[in-house]
């Protein structure tokens, strides 16, 4: 099992879900990795703590130190 899918077991309801996919879409958006911290709330990984309990990364291209280069 994944760890995604381990994630989503832990908790109750679509409130996992739901902050994978909001760290997917601020990933891109935001051109930076994103962290799941363990209340579930989304933050920028450079500026979370201890209590990650997933990482979402930013696809390559989409990397805001990548799109400044062009």
């Amino acid at each position: 099992m994944s760890e995604v899918s381990d994630l989503v077991h832990i908790y109750e309801g679509d409130d996992p879900i739901v902050a994978i996919q909001a760290a997917c879409q601020m990933a891109e958006r935001l051109g930076e990795d994103m962290a799941i911290l363990m209340n579930l709330e989304v933050v920028p990984l450079s500026g979370a703590g201890d209590d990650v309990i997933e990482i979402i990364r930013c696809p390559l291209r989409l990397r805001k130190e990548i799109r400044r280069s062009h």
